[in-house]
């Protein structure tokens, strides 16, 4: 292993969140799927013994009827639901197909929790026209600023929610996106993964979630950043690498909203986000994190550290070898 030498950012701004708990209880795990009429499944999962600002990653993994898998990467806060919807918010799934489906909760790359559910025959409830999609204006926001969240379809609905972090305002419709657009606003207070589920006469449609930066999405001031990542990994001893970094002037309780983007040897890329408290290490492992990330092979991995605004903080690579 190696440790990076500290690189140093100075600016204006100091992002104090309130102060996080020492965290005694263990994780106690629930889940959950829903099938909504919308012909979508929410898996959900919190940890019911969640202090305030405590904070776990964990991957969701659907296996389909048909074998086929489908990843997404989250973060349970304190003792709060997280859920999001499958298949409109995991990347690259496949429309849902009668049968039962797997649901795996994958903390600290254990299965922590599982759940089946069975499809049946009808996908879509008369409410929802089966179109319906989420987006968001920024697409990334800053904590404590408003953003806009725009759903759409090609049918006209006038009984219409948001379920989802801030309470969203409805704003009105208009002509616009896939024929009409129902825009909310809202504004979240701490950084992570905020999701939203739009719902027409209480069938939820669709669910997306964003991804809520930390103090505008710029780094604290007198960031000191220690970096911890192998030089060669050996394929026949290991299927994944770790990388961590921590800010070593970190403050109790402070907390900075990242991403890391691993490119692989066939130069396809893919992100996860990290959030890092404090002082302490705030580690990430490729492929499990990182939805949709294929199993390791040989060759050259390049990865890139950005703060949520898109400000690079530090690159380098690694070799995988047989």
């Amino acid at each position: 292993m190696r440790v990076g030498r500290p690189v140093v950012l100075v600016l204006a701004v100091l992002l104090l969140l309130p102060g996080v708990p020492a965290w005694a209880a263990p994780p106690v795990w629930e889940s959950r799927v829903v099938q909504t009429s919308a012909g979508e499944l929410v898996p959900g999962l919190r940890n019911s013994a969640g202090a305030p600002g405590e904070v776990y990653q964990f991957l969701t993994r659907v296996t389909a009827p048909n074998g086929q898998v489908a990843t997404a990467f989250d973060i349970v806060n304190g003792s709060a639901w997280t859920s999001r919807a499958y298949p409109s918010a995991f990347e690259g799934a496949p429309a849902l197909i009668p049968g039962t489906y797997l649901v795996e909760f994958v903390v600290n790359e254990s299965v922590v929790r599982r759940e089946q559910v069975t499809v049946g025959l009808t996908p879509f409830a008369p409410a929802c026209a089966g179109d319906e999609q989420l987006s968001f204006s920024p697409p990334a926001p800053a904590v404590n600023q408003p953003f806009t969240i725009l759903a759409t379809s090609a049918r006209p609905a006038s009984d219409v929610a948001l379920a989802g972090p801030g309470s969203p305002q409805f704003l009105g419709s208009s002509p616009g996106g896939r024929g009409i657009l129902w825009a909310f606003r809202t504004t979240v207070g701490q950084p992570g993964q905020a999701t939203y589920s739009f719902s027409v006469a209480g069938s939820v449609c669709v669910s997306g979630t964003v991804l809520i930066g930390g103090a505008g999405g710029t780094p604290p001031p007198n960031a000191a950043w220690q970096f911890d990542y192998p030089a060669v990994v050996r394929r026949s001893e290991q299927n994944s690498f770790e990388l961590r970094l921590r800010n070593q002037n970190g403050l109790a309780g402070q907390q900075t909203m990242l991403q890391v983007s691993v490119a692989a040897p066939n130069g396809a890329a893919y992100t996860a986000p990290l959030l890092v408290n404090g002082d302490q290490w705030a580690p990430v492992r490729y492929p499990f994190n990182f939805p949709q990330a294929p199993p390791l092979q040989a060759g050259t991995y390049r990865f890139e550290w950005r703060f949520a605004n898109g400000m690079p903080l530090a690159a380098d690579q690694l070799r995988v070898v047989p």
